[in-house]
């Protein structure tokens, strides 16, 4: 077995045009040919199209996944992720991983202080009950060009709560939005 290998650390490997493309499940395939350890870190219910590579790694140890969820209000997981997987598509592929025998958690990402920071214990309920044998959480993180964007999407979605997130996040982050 080589190195760890992680899938998605910064950009989910499950982008819409892995259904036509196929890169994630060809990657995939190298590292069972190789046994060679893999985590992923996903918000697409894709993953599960993948499930007989994940697994087969994961018999020896070898595979983990971890999905993230950020919200279980389909409405706010519309507009603040619209290119990726609703909240019980997200709880259904963590059943169908562990029921495969993956190693699987979720992760509360991003976790947004004063927007969904208060859902974290119904996700971590919700994702148990799914199967998720751990849990972690990741704090909204804004660099470069994010900030900008994050802001005027507050300020269209949600304009009553802007203010307050952005203090939120200032207080977390020594004054600063990253």
């Amino acid at each position: 077995t080589g190195d760890l290998i992680m899938f998605s650390g910064n950009t989910d490997c499950y982008q819409p045009i892995e259904r036509k493309l196929l890169l994630t499940r060809k990657c995939l395939d190298v590292m069972v040919r190789f046994k060679n350890p893999f985590c992923m870190i996903t918000k697409n219910a894709l993953v599960t199209r993948d499930i007989d590579l994940i697994a087969e790694n994961a018999r020896i140890n070898a595979a983990q996944v971890f999905i993230s969820v950020t919200t279980l209000d389909d409405d706010l997981c519309a507009k603040l992720e619209p290119r990726t997987s609703r909240p019980a598509a997200r709880l259904k592929a963590i059943s169908e991983l562990a029921k495969a025998g993956v190693p699987v958690g979720v992760n509360v990402a991003p976790c947004i202080p004063g927007l969904t920071d208060h859902e974290m214990p119904g996700i971590l309920k919700a994702a148990r009950e799914a199967g998720a044998e751990t849990a972690g959480f990741t704090p909204v993180r804004l660099p470069l060009a994010v900030t900008p964007l994050f802001t005027a999407w507050l300020e269209e979605h949600r304009p009553l709560r802007k203010e307050k997130v952005l203090e939120n996040i200032r207080n977390m982050r020594g004054g600063k939005l990253n």
